[in-house]
């Protein structure tokens, strides 16, 4: 658990000591400000999975292992698919919200909010993998994993956060996930439902990968018509179309049958009560 939460903190509290150092104070302020939005979605994102881990649990402990993967799957589909339609929104509503809210002094590129966008969908989707394997109590080798990560991320971000700015330190967040938490996540889902990885991670992420697609070019569609708005008209047309937009493409792309089945049968049976 020592290691567990030393790389947990050198991962979400090592960025603002990297970017002082290679970068300078000032850009310390841009990123507190400009990520705020994307750090507030990740956080409503990985809700999903916390809401359900007790019933995972149960599941665990009762032996009931099928039932479980099923819903395990189903998290995966749901959080997968709302975390790409809430970070592509954010993303582009990002530059139009900063301007409003800053009025101006503080703003960056908007490749920064896209790859925001990926590392938010990237590690709201690598945690539930590596909760899930600390579910099962049997750590392993993940005691280990975050603080590799943390480390390396660290050792990367210092060279590229120096000759790439935020970006490069964006980037590192994302190779990082990517060949740490990410691989070990899926290997051991993988491992456990009896899957070669590749064909775990695929059949698990189609869907949320379909809505993606369609997801990015909304948002660049967006995003480029409304480029010569001012702020709050810009602000209030990404949000209108991200919004409706974005619900359309998540309902029908970003669902399986059963996940858009399920709302209404449960409206159904309150009706019956």
């Amino acid at each position: 658990m020592f290691f567990l939460y030393t790389g947990l903190l050198l991962l979400n509290s090592s960025q603002v000591v990297i970017i002082t150092r290679v970068i300078g104070p000032e850009a310390v302020a841009v990123w507190d400000v400009a990520t705020k939005s994307l750090i507030l979605v990740q956080m409503f994102v990985t809700r999903i999975w916390e809401s359900s881990m007790s019933a995972i649990a149960e599941m665990i402990v009762r032996g009931e292992r099928d039932r479980m993967w099923a819903r395990f799957q189903d998290i995966l589909v749901l959080t997968g698919s709302v975390g790409v339609w809430a970070a592509a929104a954010a993303a582009v509503c990002n530059g139009p919200f900063l301007a409003v809210w800053t009025h101006g002094r503080i703003a960056w590129p908007g490749y920064n909010d896209a790859l925001m966008a990926v590392l938010v969908v990237l590690n709201s989707i690598t945690r539930l993998h590596i909760s899930l394997a600390g579910q099962t109590k049997e750590m392993r080798g993940l005691k280990f994993i975050y603080f590799l990560e943390g480390a390396s991320f660290v050792l990367l971000a210092i060279w590229a956060g120096g000759r790439f700015g935020l970006t490069g330190i964006l980037g590192s967040a994302i190779l990082m996930n990517l060949l740490w938490s990410g691989l070990h996540g899926i290997r051991r889902t993988a491992a456990e439902m009896g899957e070669r990885p590749w064909v775990a991670l695929w059949r698990h992420q189609i869907v949320p990968l379909r809505s993606a697609a369609a997801m990015a070019l909304l948002a660049g569609a967006t995003a480029w018509l409304a480029r010569d708005l001012t702020p709050i008209p810009q602000l209030a047309v990404t949000i209108s179309v991200m919004f409706f937009g974005g619900l359309a493409i998540f309902w029908r792309l970003g669902l399986t049958a059963y996940l858009r089945r399920e709302p209404f049968a449960f409206l159904a049976r309150l009706r019956k009560h």
